[in-house]
């Protein structure tokens, strides 16, 4: 038989080529970045819509706003999947002021 049975030797190799492909991965989101803010300087940045409207609150009397209720444990946590997929994509200084199902 040929070849190495040095099982460190082998996990050396491994770790090698997993960490170079990542590496290589790593190079082409970067080229893919740069690629797409050069488009995007092509066509101007006012060309490119808003994912999330911010809306400013009116200016309302406090009593004429209605009771808030008690969030139960599945509103909470769909709360917190809107508020991280928001902040993922970028905008860090948001507050969510509602969110209203729609059935």
């Amino acid at each position: 038989m040929h070849g190495t049975h040095d099982p460190l030797l082998i996990m050396l190799i491994n770790m090698t080529i997993v960490f170079a492909v990542l590496f290589v991965l790593s190079l082409i989101i970067r080229l893919l970045k740069v690629i797409n803010d050069a488009i995007y300087e092509k066509k101007g940045k006012t060309d490119i819509p808003s994912p999330v409207s911010i809306r400013r609150p009116s200016a309302v009397p406090s009593a004429s706003l209605p009771q808030e209720k008690k969030l139960n444990m599945e509103d909470k946590t769909l709360l917190a999947v809107i508020t991280t997929a928001i902040m993922a994509y970028g905008y860090k200084d948001v507050k969510i002021r509602s969110i209203v199902k729609k059935s």
